[in-house]
């Protein structure tokens, strides 16, 4: 399993500026790793990387198209070329080895690790402040001209979807602010990731696709661009 932290690493290529003005509003530009708790971010860098080689490389090139109707992903942009597959199951092979022999000598460092996986842990410090991310949509409501209404916002494409969800302090859970934006907005690809801003509130919210610790009243969503 390819180490947690690598994902969040990519997320640092949208970050520019420490505070956004608009609407008389300031919001404190913030990075994902900054919501999870520093025990949690601890035992996820302390845990060695593991190279699932080019398992999901096709996304970049192939982007997977989101089907508004059924709320499902259109897996015939998927690779399904299996030409590879001996390689790759015995680099998985490989890996889980590796991986059992980490767990072995190492069990601490293991456990601490899956309970990051899982963390709903927060950063009380952040409750009701003024913030602003940037990540992907995963839809929860939206109408017939897929006016996104409500959405869990996540710091890697596919999470929750395709991939298994991110931690739930790796999860926010948005709702659109209707004092700021009369209706929802429309996101014409899900690959593409947004800005959001907004108030920020230490919540837990279950639901059948993930949990989040963590929801955010948006009073701005703007596709995302290197300001």
């Amino acid at each position: 399993m390819t180490s947690y932290i690598k994902l969040i690493a990519f997320i640092l290529l949208f970050t520019s500026t420490s505070v956004h003005s608009a609407d008389k509003k300031e919001y404190q530009l913030i990075e994902w790793q900054e919501l999870m708790s520093e025990e949690d971010l601890a035992a996820i860098e302390a845990m060695p990387a593991i190279d699932h080689g080019d398992e999901y490389s096709n996304l970049d090139d192939q982007p997977v198209e989101y089907n508004w109707e059924d709320e499902s992903w259109d897996d015939e942009s998927w690779d399904t070329d299996t030409s590879n597959d001996t390689n790759e199951i015995s680099s998985d092979v490989a890996n889980a080895i590796s991986n059992a022999i980490m767990i072995r000598d190492q069990p601490d460092i293991a456990k601490a690790y899956d309970a990051a996986l899982i963390s709903t842990k927060v950063r009380p410090e952040f409750d009701k402040s003024n913030i602003r991310l940037a990540g992907f949509v995963v839809p929860l409501e939206f109408d017939d001209n897929q006016i996104i209404k409500e959405f869990f916002l996540v710091p890697y494409f596919g999470a929750c979807i395709h991939l298994p969800p991110p931690p739930p302090n790796q999860i926010i859970h948005v709702t659109v602010d209707t004092a700021f934006m009369n209706k929802g907005f429309r996101l014409e690809q899900l690959y593409e990731p947004v800005w959001v801003s907004g108030q920020l509130k230490t919540e837990l919210l279950e639901s059948s696709m993930a949990t989040s610790a963590y929801s955010l009243s948006a009073h701005i969503i703007a596709p995302y661009s290197e300001d």
